[in-house]
């Protein structure tokens, strides 16, 4: 879906609307493990999973684009964001459906969780939306634009924050596998 749909949104736009503005959703997973923090656009990239080399593909699809056919494209690249109705797969919504479950007594007072040390750049969705708006306004044709805070939040503490949000006590427990 990644590549082939990039490919054949983008065919269908230069065909029928060559002078419109795409706008590509990427990722910050092409960055692979970091060099350096914060990690800004000159960052090099190192894809480590299927995904993150299928946004890359995406995005050199994209650069191909614009330098071969003058297509107006900007790149974003979205860390973490997290809000409403997000889905429990990501870890600040899979923290909040287990505590709202603890509160409501569908699950023992026990969170169980991985390794909570390591650090991930949140922003909320509604800045992601206003970012997508600045990118279709001002952002500049072929430019690539990391989506971020900029600040590396330890799991830990985000999870203590959602703590002492809790009605409802509850132990955590890391797993260490």
């Amino acid at each position: 879906t990644n590549v082939e749909g990039t490919v054949n949104l983008c065919e269908a736009v230069r065909e029928k609307s060559p002078e419109a503005r795409v706008i590509f959703a990427g990722s910050s997973e092409v960055y692979g493990i970091p060099r350096y923090l914060p990690v800004d656009e000159a960052h090099p990239v190192a894809p480590v999973n299927p995904y993150a080399i299928s946004k890359l593909a995406g995005e050199l699809y994209l650069n191909y684009l614009h330098a071969a056919h003058g297509m107006d494209v900007v790149l974003l690249r979205l860390f973490n964001h997290a809000g409403a109705g997000q889905r429990d797969a990501f870890v600040l919504s899979g923290f909040a459906r287990s505590i709202a479950e603890i509160e409501k007594g569908l699950k023992k007072p026990v969170l169980r969780t991985g390794n909570l040390s390591v650090g991930r750049d949140f922003t909320h969705v509604e800045d992601v939306v206003g970012a997508y708006l600045l990118a279709a306004e001002r952002g500049a044709t072929g430019e690539t634009y990391n989506i971020c805070s900029g600040v590396s939040v330890p799991i830990r503490d985000a999870l203590e924050k959602l703590r002492g949000l809790a009605r409802t006590a509850f132990a955590v427990e890391v797993d260490t596998q």
